[in-house]
């Protein structure tokens, strides 16, 4: 109940709160906080996470991207409530209303105050889907990535900015999956399987962004894949598969040091794919001919260029058609693959599960702060070449390195991306590139953060 109080009016805002459960009315953050210490409430703490947010609601902490995160948790018996509840709390939009076409229900166009405007419909007949794809775009409009032309401040603060926009893209995209509860999975899983899916395709597409019908993002080398061990299935129902599979590690690594790391993190991830159902292991899949190209971020800065806000249109749309460009070149026709997800052995101690399809020498790119990954494929050229293309093979599933969450959040990712120049001694693991919306979509379902 508390949950339907913060999304149907803004209580965040408002200039008194109190809260209804069940015949119990709290009238006061110090009622709450009393509940929350004798009664044992567990709703007492998504109170405590509202009066938390008021505190806060002048700051930044009242973004919709932190909003979001801080959020998405919560269960709503509509899921789609959450979303726009949180879209009127947020500091960073403006909201103005207008009657829909019908006339039955009142439609909201948001402007978000970036460099741009975008248009952000509250109407509970969208397909959840669209709506996912609307606050998405939500990151590359949102003004805290944009400074404007009089204020004083270096090129070098501009640039952090756009590249912490470009690292937060994929991460982002899974919180708003999980905030709407998995429903866009769910919708695109029987949308794919209609007749009307298959003759049309125009549902999947999704909005424009910087002219074309894609999404820039920034990842990192995690590992090169070196050998493979078992199926997922042989994996978990065979002690002699496991045991083969530790034994393995020693033809790649021989420093104990090394191995006491891949201990570890077999200890924990073995525990976590155990449990795997269905789905789980149904997202390790091979993806066929999606419209994504990837690079490594060396001395030139593509996508740097594409999300500045004073770059031109005609500029963004050469930058993108370019890369498409480069993949068209490559393409090749392949069958789907047969068989499953299977486990992997990498370097730098990258261990996890691989898509069908992958081949010892691919590349596992990870994602700032989630634990998604996908691996790729490069065309021509190694990583100190500036010409090399890289194709998706497919959505992978990775063990977490144990200090992956230090004090600073994710302290592993954080080193990798930060590597902004090339040298010989230390070679760049930035990755950048750009994927369809249906592609973003498939490989951020039900991330953990």
């Amino acid at each position: 109940m508390a949950y339907w109080l913060l999304t149907h009016t803004p209580q965040c805002l408002a200039s008194k709160v109190f809260f209804v459960y069940g015949p119990t009315v709290f009238v006061n953050e110090k009622a709450v906080h009393s509940a929350h210490q004798a009664l044992k409430l567990k709703v007492a703490r998504g109170m405590d996470k509202i009066f938390e947010a008021r505190r806060f609601r002048y700051f930044e902490e009242m973004r919709l991207e932190r909003l979001i995160e801080e959020f998405m948790a919560q269960k709503c018996a509509d899921p789609r409530d959450k979303i726009y509840g949180l879209a009127g709390l947020a500091n960073d939009i403006e909201i103005v209303e207008r009657l829909a076409e019908d006339d039955e229900d009142i439609a909201v166009t948001t402007r978000y105050n970036g460099s741009q405007n975008v248009e952000f419909i509250i109407d509970y007949r969208r397909p959840f889907y669209d709506i996912w794809c609307d606050v998405v775009q939500y990151i590359f409009r949102c003004p805290y990535y944009f400074v404007p032309s009089h204020a004083d401040t270096d090129e070098s603060q501009i640039r952090h900015l756009r590249h912490v926009r470009l690292t937060n893209v994929v991460r982002f995209a899974g919180l708003v999956q999980n905030t709407l509860q998995d429903e866009v999975e769910s919708e695109l899983a029987q949308l794919v399987t209609s007749s009307e899916a298959s003759e049309t395709g125009a549902p999947l597409q999704g909005p424009r962004l910087f002219g074309r019908h894609v999404v820039p993002a920034r990842g990192y080398l995690a590992g090169k894949i070196l050998d493979f061990g078992p199926s997922y299935a042989n994996y978990v129902g065979s002690n002699r598969h496991q045991t083969a599979w530790r034994a393995l590690w020693r033809k790649h690594y021989r420093k104990e040091s090394d191995l006491m790391k891949l201990r570890m993190m077999e200890e924990s991830y073995a525990a976590k794919i155990l449990l795997y159902n269905e789905t789980d292991v149904g997202r390790i899949t091979h993806m066929k001919g999606e419209p994504f190209v990837a690079y490594p971020r060396l001395e030139h800065e593509m996508l740097d260029d594409l999300t500045a806000a004073n770059t031109p249109n005609a500029d963004r749309l050469q930058i993108i058609d370019n890369l498409l460009e480069k993949l068209a070149s490559h393409s090749v026709s392949e069958d789907t693959p047969e068989g499953e997800a299977c486990r992997f052995i990498g370097t730098d101690c990258c261990i996890g599960l691989a898509p069908p399809g992958a081949a010892r020498g691919d590349w596992v790119i990870r994602f700032w702060d989630c634990d998604t990954a996908v691996v790729v494929r490069a065309f021509d050229g190694d990583e100190t070449d500036t010409n090399t293309v890289l194709r998706l093979i497919g959505r992978a599933d990775v063990a977490d390195i144990s200090d992956r969450k230090g004090p600073h959040g994710d302290t592993f990712g954080n080193e990798a991306l930060q590597r902004d120049y090339f040298t010989f001694y230390t070679p760049s693991k930035i990755i950048d590139m750009v994927m369809d919306w249906r592609t973003l979509q498939r490989v951020t379902a039900s991330i953990t953060t």
